[in-house]
């Protein structure tokens, strides 16, 4: 299971792997698949679950002197990874919300299809994504009733 720090089973045949993931500036840190590759044989959805030491307040900053639009919404995902899905702990550690993992066992179960022999990977962009899409919806939704 090397690159892979979960592995979740569903229905006994279907696993799912997870790597938590933190966020680099480094880009060959950032290239896709570069620890769990070998390791997604017997894998059917593989997730990278993100997570940040930067403070909100500082990827607003980094966000605001970005020189590209693509470093912006970056560092915009990460905001919103570091405001709304995760704590600091006054001893300098990162830890997780519970709904953060909650909105990961969602993109789980919305991702799993047993008759796909491909495994499907998730890099912690499509992760962000997709939770951002999905609290977007939910606020929308919450807003029209």
């Amino acid at each position: 299971m090397r690159g892979i720090d979960a592995k979740i089973f569903y229905d006994d045949y279907i696993q799912v792997g997870l790597q938590i993931k933190k966020e680099t500036y480094r880009p060959e840190a950032r290239e896709g698949g570069r620890f769990a590759q070998r390791s997604l044989k017997d894998i059917h959805l593989f997730l990278e679950i993100p997570y940040t030491i930067n403070e909100p307040e500082d990827l607003e900053k980094k966000c605001q002197n970005a020189k590209k639009q693509e470093t912006c919404k970056r560092y915009q995902k990460l905001y919103y990874l570091s405001r709304f899905l995760q704590k600091y702990l006054s001893n300098g550690f990162v830890v997780f919300e519970p709904s953060y993992a909650e909105r990961i066992e969602r993109n789980i179960i919305m991702n799993l299809h047993p008759q796909s022999l491909n495994p499907r990977r998730y890099t912690w962009e499509m992760t962000l994504d997709a939770i951002i899409k999905w609290d977007e919806s939910s606020s929308s939704n919450e807003t029209a009733n």
